[in-house]
């Protein structure tokens, strides 16, 4: 069997502004490269050097090397476009019309560079968010094997699902893959309609962020002696909104349960913030450092799931390894999260649609003192699958199976390592 000796992972962001999807490819390489001997290229968009900040140091250019989308310091040029890209600056459907993929050219350049340099990259790994990356790579007529990472498909996202363009060209982009890796909650969507693809081409794959805490870094909260709960995360005026989670910290004034929010920008929070509670705290957007020491800090994670039933908010896993109590708020009675906290002993899961009667105050009340906890030892029993060893292992087995196979009518010798690509 052949087995990968060098892979190209496409991502939106690198570190150490990594998205939520990128940061997931980064744990996936992690593996491969530590676990397997596989060496490791990302491109994608990068920052300035002085951003590194708090960021793990095994993310910066000492571990892995880079090709760039967007150069470290930006042009003038290039700063009036990434104005224009802005939301606020004209309207989105005008935006969505005109610019739906603004990048994918600028990437696709990059990703043909990249493989001429290299002639022995053996395949390339490509996030499926945002859109651009995953459109570049489907249209650069590679000649190594391309394998897509889908957290939330075009096709099927809140933002874009009305829009039959999206479907349509991830459709073509899937057709040129050799496999794609999916999330459980979107394997279904591969089974039947317009996704249906072979079975051995559809990869189910878990979130691989169950692992020990980076760094022992712990929030310094003012109350003393309060119940800290944690929120970290975003909130979306499509799919999660806060207004119940609000409502319910109101009922809990005066309990000494304090409530703090990690992850909106200064704009977002400027629309929640008129008429908050008096025990819930707003930090803004913080380092991925900062919001790891929230989480360690805090007596209770809460999580708020989305009012769509195929995409997981992945920081559910985060918060399960650190084995503390979640209080999980779900929109949806099938509410995608309930596949993880309904086995975690230490999760109170709550209904939106159950409304906030006293007894359910008070049951949140009473589970917030409730100071217990899980070792990681005793979680990774629980949810071996979201570890990032094995699913680093199902991504590996997935790229030997498919490197094995002739593509194109070659012979499967015709990609070892060392070939040209045109």
């Amino acid at each position: 069997m052949m087995r990968p000796s060098k892979v190209l992972m496409v991502v939106g962001r690198v570190c150490p502004l990594a998205d939520a999807t990128s940061s997931i490819m980064y744990r996936v390489a992690d593996e491969l490269r530590g676990r397997y001997g596989v060496e490791i290229r990302f491109l994608g968009k990068m920052t300035r050097e002085g951003a590194a900040g708090s960021y793990p140091t095994r993310y910066l250019k000492d571990e892995y090397r880079y090709y760039q989308t967007v150069s470290g310091e930006l042009t003038n040029l290039e700063k009036l476009r990434r104005l224009a890209l802005h939301p606020g600056c004209w309207p989105y459907r005008l935006r969505k019309e005109l610019l739906r993929y603004p990048d994918w050219r600028e990437y696709r350049r990059a990703l043909r560079a990249a493989l001429r340099e290299e002639p022995d990259i053996d395949c390339v790994i490509c996030s499926e968010h945002p859109p651009d990356t995953a459109y570049a790579a489907g249209r650069a007529d590679l000649k190594v094997p391309l394998f897509v990472y889908k957290l939330d498909p075009w096709g099927t996202h809140y933002a874009w699902r009305g829009d039959p363009r999206y479907l349509r060209e991830e459709l073509l982009t899937d057709s040129r893959c050799a496999a794609v890796f999916v999330t459980p909650e979107i394997r279904e969507a591969y089974r039947s309609g317009p996704y249906r693809m072979p079975e051995e081409r559809v990869v189910p794959v878990d979130f691989p962020t169950l692992a020990p805490p980076e760094g022992t870094g712990r929030a310094a909260f003012a109350e003393e002696g309060a119940v800290h709960c944690a929120f970290v995360g975003r909130f979306y005026p499509d799919i999660r909104t806060p207004d119940f989670l609000f409502e319910l910290f109101r009922r809990l004034e005066g309990t000494g349960i304090v409530l703090h929010i990690v992850g909106n920008s200064v704009h977002e929070e400027r629309a929640y913030r008129p008429g908050l509670p008096s025990n819930i705290r707003l930090h803004g957007q913080v380092p991925t450092g900062e919001a790891a020491a929230f989480m360690n800090a805090a007596d209770v994670l809460v999580s708020v799931g989305n009012s769509i039933d195929d995409q997981t908010p992945s920081k559910i896993v985060e918060y399960i390894a650190r084995g503390k109590p979640i209080l999980n708020i779900c929109k949806l009675p099938n509410c995608p999260t309930l596949r993880y906290t309904e086995k975690y002993p230490l999760a109170l899961n709550i209904q939106e649609a159950d409304g906030l009667a006293p007894e359910t105050v008070e049951r949140v009340r009473a589970f917030c003192r409730d100071r217990r906890t899980l070792s990681f030892e005793q979680v990774r029993a629980l949810y071996p699958e979201c570890t990032p060893e094995y699913v680093g292992r199902q991504v590996y087995e997935t790229l030997c199976r498919f490197l094995d196979r002739p593509r194109d009518g070659a012979p499967a010798e015709t990609h070892r390592k060392g070939d040209t690509i045109v």
